[in-house]
């Protein structure tokens, strides 16, 4: 969801300026960042409420999903193996 407030946001700011917003429209990508700030606070609560509801009732089951392995491998693809380590230039940009 925020990706796509995200990509929302990125052209809205490319359009020139017009008529109705002669200084452009570089105010959208400010509520774009408030709103993924607001999507992060959330998750922060979640995850603190989840928790603190794990540790009170001692129960801590989790559920492990097979796939979820795979799409962590998809994602970090990388060009190198997650575990191989920093790159050529020691982890920094070249």
């Amino acid at each position: 969801m925020a990706a796509i407030v995200t990509l929302w946001a990125v052209r809205a700011f490319a359009k020139p300026a017009d008529h109705d917003h002669p200084c452009g429209h570089g105010k959208i990508e400010n509520f774009s960042a408030l709103f993924e700030t607001g999507l992060l606070l959330a998750t922060c609560a979640w995850i603190y409420y989840e928790a603190v509801n794990r540790l009170a009732s001692g129960v801590s089951h989790v559920e492990v999903i097979p796939w979820a392995f795979g799409i962590f491998g998809a994602l970090d693809h990388r060009g190198r193996f997650p575990l191989q380590g920093p790159g050529p230039n020691g982890g920094e940009a070249p």
